[in-house]
């Protein structure tokens, strides 16, 4: 953390190797494994994990700070703490397991070992557009990491596009423009699925959505957006000079 950096420009700096860390840069550790564990995959409990960042502390380095961990033993302590730290005017909290080991990469909820508990915002826009999903081209054979894990074939020459609802294209009403999926939640009765929505995307372009999202991503934009449902009983009046848009109540709901 860099308090006169803001999230864009700082993770460009530490995402790139051989870049000059700026003055007043700050690390804050919330976990930690040694190279030789990290190698052999080891499973060691983030318990005692604990324990090993505490000997961080000895080094007295302005530039290092150990995260605060706080025990919950029930949902509600989860959920005390989480609202304290909302009211400091954090984006939530991370819970993890005592017991858990070192996850590289995301975790998902079935591995039960790290979860996110973050606030969700919601906001209003129009779909302007659909980006078509992809399939990895055939015949790849997909790298394995050093934990013999399959590496996701990500790469723009790995993939060719399928003839599907990849994400949907959508504008604010502040004119900014981010892609979206489908939560989990979506529910609609005339376009209940990413297929339903895929196959009459052109009547669907238009229409006013309400999307959920993270409020602070990379170029100052929503992260994580999913669409939660169509807001037919909002309609979009146009483009205004300044590239907003403009959203108000619908008289009908003509969808």
């Amino acid at each position: 953390y860099n308090p006169n950096l803001s999230f864009t420009e700082l993770g460009s700096i530490v995402r790139k190797e051989g870049r000059d860390i700026p003055d007043g840069t700050k690390l804050y550790v919330f976990d930690i494994i040694s190279i030789l564990d990290w190698k052999i995959n080891a499973t060691i409990p983030y318990s005692q994990r604990m324990k090993l960042m505490e000997k961080l502390k000895e080094f007295n380095s302005p530039a290092i700070e150990v995260v605060e961990q706080v025990e919950c033993k029930t949902p509600e302590d989860a959920e005390n703490v989480f609202n304290l730290y909302k009211e400091m005017g954090e984006e939530g909290i991370m819970l993890r397991s005592s017991d858990g080991r070192y996850k590289h990469g995301r975790a998902t909820i079935n591995q039960g070992l790290i979860y996110k508990f973050k606030v969700k915002e919601t906001a209003d826009a129009i779909i302007i557009g659909f980006k078509n999903g992809s399939d990895a081209k055939e015949g790849l054979e997909r790298e394995v990491d050093v934990h013999g894990h399959r590496k996701h074939l990500g790469k723009v020459g790995d993939r060719v596009e399928a003839d599907r609802l990849g994400s949907i294209l959508v504008k604010m009403e502040d004119g900014t423009e981010t892609n979206i999926g489908l939560a989990k939640t979506f529910t609609d009765d005339k376009y209940p699925d990413a297929e339903e929505i895929w196959k009459h995307r052109e009547v669907i372009k238009g229409m006013c959505v309400e999307f959920e999202y993270m409020p602070v991503g990379v170029k100052d934009k929503p992260r994580w957006g999913r669409m939660t449902r169509f807001r037919r009983d909002k309609t979009f009046h146009g483009e205004l000079a300044s590239g907003k848009v403009r959203i108000t109540k619908a008289l009908t709901e003509p969808y």
